[in-house]
């Protein structure tokens, strides 16, 4: 990614210094105007990450959270059973990042904006192997029969709808504020 990230338009400006580490660990030079999180951050340890985002940012700063989702699409309930039949984590629950680093004392929201849909366009092909890049339907993580099963369950819902290609209305929810320096989990 961050090849190509460097192959961008002004991707190789010697004021971006591209790193690769653990958002837990990683060497970095603070104090920063800005932190940004995207789908990664429920996969990090919050009570440390937090506490540490708290301490890099200048004093001012903010802390913005991105979460990314589109609105339902007319296989949006058939595909839920799909995703329930042939998930890999029995366990999944669905939670609100949010919610869950206020409660804890992580995190205190300052504002959040959500953007008008957007509409992104992927073949059916693409979007149905898409899914393979969740570790709930990781192609590594399933029977070679699932996929299989799985891809022709998904494709079916999608091509009742369309015929080559999905067009998903994409959302963002923009959540700004500040980390906590010391939260209790």
């Amino acid at each position: 990614m961050i090849e190509h990230g460097r192959k961008l338009p002004n991707g190789s400006d010697p004021l971006i210094n591209w790193r690769i580490g653990v958002a837990e660990t990683i060497e970095l030079s603070p104090p920063y105007d800005l932190i940004l999180a995207g789908e990664s951050l429920h996969w990090m340890e919050w009570q440390i990450v937090l506490p540490r985002f708290a301490h890099m940012l200048d004093t001012e700063a903010l802390l913005v959270i991105l979460d990314l989702g589109h609105l339902p699409m007319p296989w949006s309930h058939l595909l839920g059973q799909v995703i329930q039949r042939y998930s890999t984590n029995r366990d999944y629950r669905s939670i609100d990042l949010i919610e869950q680093l206020t409660r804890r004392n992580l995190f205190v929201e300052q504002g959040r904006i959500t953007t008008e849909p957007w509409l992104f366009r992927q073949a059916i092909a693409d979007y149905v192997e898409s899914f393979h890049g969740r570790a709930s339907f990781s192609r590594a993580r399933m029977k070679p029969d699932e996929v299989v099963a799985f891809d022709s369950a998904v494709r079916a819902a999608v091509e009742a709808h369309v015929h080559q290609e999905v067009e998903l209305p994409i959302v963002t929810t923009l959540v700004w504020g500040r980390p906590v320096a010391e939260g209790i989990t």
